[in-house]
C-alpha cells in the first residue's frame, strides 16, 4: 500500500525549514566573534552593531511585515523574504570589511522579518483543524528553540574546519530548497486583507525601537555625553509614542494595542524582557 504526505504536512516541513535558519543566524555568529574580528580588523564597537543589528533590526520590522503579508499575501511576502535571505547571507559570507558585514546583517533582517510572519499565517490557514493546528504550532516552536540552541555548535563546527563566513554560508542551501517547495506547495491565490501599507508608520516603529537601543548602548560604554545619550533616548521614546497615538487614532491599526490587556500576553512580554 502507497503511503503519500498529506499537502498540509508537507507545507509545515517547508514551513519549519524556511524557519531553522532565521533563529540559528540569532546565536551562530557569537562563536566566530573573535574570527571575523581578526579577519576584519573590526572595532569593539562594530563588533556590537554586527551582532545585535540583526535581531534589534527584525523585532522592529515584524510588524510591519507582517501587516504587508496580511495585504499582498504569505506566500508572495515569503518568497521575497527567502530570496533577501539567501542574498545577504552570501553577501555577509564574503564580505571583506565591517560595514559591508553589518549592511549584509540588515538585509539578514529584513529578510527574516519578511519571512517570521508569514509562517504564523501560513499554518494558521493551512491548518483547519484546532488539534492538528495546535501540533503544527508544537512542531514550529520546537524549531525554533532547537535552532536558537545549535547555532553556537553548529557554528563551532565549522570554524574547526572552516573560516568564519561559513556560519552564514550554510543558509543558501536550504534557501535554495525552501524557495521551490513554497513556491509549488502553497496556493497562488489567498484571501488578503484590504487596506493600503502604511510605510510611515513602520519607518516611525523602526527609527523609534533603533534610537531607544543605540541611546542605551551608547550610554552603557559611555561612548556619548550624558546630553547626546539623554537627547537620543528622548528622540525614541518620542517616536514610539507617535506610534502608539497612530494606532490609537487609525481605524485599521497596524498592532492591536489592546492585544496586551490580555494577561498571557502581557506575561510573555514581561518574561521575554527579563530573559534579554
Amino acid at each position: 500500500m502507497r503511503f503519500v504526505i498529506p499537502r498540509r504536512w508537507l507545507i509545515l516541513l517547508a514551513v519549519m525549514l524556511a524557519f531553522l535558519p532565521v533563529v540559528i543566524d540569532m546565536t551562530i555568529l557569537h562563536i566566530a566573534v573573535p574570527s571575523l574580528t581578526l579577519a576584519l580588523g573590526a572595532s569593539a564597537n562594530e563588533v556590537l552593531w554586527i551582532i545585535d543589528i540583526y535581531p534589534l533590526l527584525m523585532a522592529g520590522l515584524l510588524v510591519p511585515m507582517g501587516t504587508l503579508a496580511d495585504r499582498i499575501g504569505n506566500r508572495r511576502v515569503l518568497l521575497i523574504g527567502l530570496i533577501v535571505f539567501g542574498f545577504a547571507s552570501l553577501l555577509a559570507a564574503f564580505a571583506s570589511t565591517p560595514a559591508m558585514l553589518i549592511g549584509a546583517r540588515v538585509l539578514l533582517a529584513l529578510g527574516g522579518s519578511m519571512i517570521m510572519p508569514c509562517l504564523l499565517g501560513i499554518i494558521r490557514r493551512t491548518f483547519e483543524d484546532a488539534g492538528e493546528r495546535a501540533m503544527a504550532l508544537g512542531l514550529w516552536g520546537m524549531v525554533g528553540a532547537a535552532g536558537a540552541a545549535l547555532g553556537p555548535l553548529i557554528g563551532g563546527a565549522l570554524l574547526e574546519y572552516f573560516w568564519w563566513g561559513s556560519a552564514f554560508l550554510i543558509n543558501v542551501p536550504i534557501m535554495l530548497v525552501v524557495a521551490p517547495l513554497v513556491y509549488l506547495l502553497l496556493p497562488g491565490t489567498e484571501k488578503t486583507t484590504q487596506g493600503s501599507w502604511r510605510l510611515g508608520q513602520a519607518l516611525v516603529l523602526v527609527s523609534g525601537i533603533l534610537l531607544l537601543v543605540y541611546g542605551i548602548k551608547s550610554g552603557v560604554s559611555a561612548k556619548q555625553s550624558l546630553a547626546i545619550t539623554l537627547v537620543i533616548l528622548l528622540l525614541g521614546l518620542g517616536l514610539l509614542a507617535l506610534f502608539v497615538r497612530q494606532q490609537l487614532r487609525s481605524k485599521m491599526p497596524m498592532l492591536d494595542l489592546s492585544l496586551f490587556s490580555c494577561p498571557a500576553i502581557l506575561a510573555g512580554l514581561i518574561m521575554a524582557l527579563v530573559v534579554t
